[in-house]
């Protein structure tokens, strides 16, 4: 037990222990702590409150899955839409279903 944890009377703990909690997970995750727990995967850790709710994911422990946080997709709905503007506009990029979806569009305008 931490000792300064358990007596801490501020409201904002959570906030605080998070980032604490989560930098410790990533250093024992990459120095491959977790390699040998005989748990399955997917298993996270997340902090939860008093109440036993979910206050923050920590970290996911997942073979295939990469658990992205906030701080990363910040503003990341403003470049995606500049980002599809310009291939829109630009006839010689094309991502993967564009051409499906033209034809989609234009079954879909053309119907009696």
């Amino acid at each position: 037990m931490i000792e300064e944890w358990a007596t801490y009377d501020g409201d904002d703990f959570m906030e605080n222990v998070e980032p604490n909690l989560k930098s410790i997970l990533c250093r024992m995750k990459d120095a491959g702590d977790f390699d040998k727990v005989t748990i399955l995967k997917p298993y996270s850790f997340v902090l939860v409150d008093e109440d036993k709710e979910t206050v923050a994911e920590l970290l996911l422990i997942d073979d295939d899955t990469l658990l992205v946080d906030d701080e990363l997709l910040k503003g990341l709905d403003k470049e995606l839409d500049e980002f599809l503007k310009i291939c829109w506009r630009n006839k010689y990029v094309r991502l993967p279903g564009m051409p499906l979806l033209k034809q989609l569009s234009f079954i879909k305008n053309n119907r009696k």
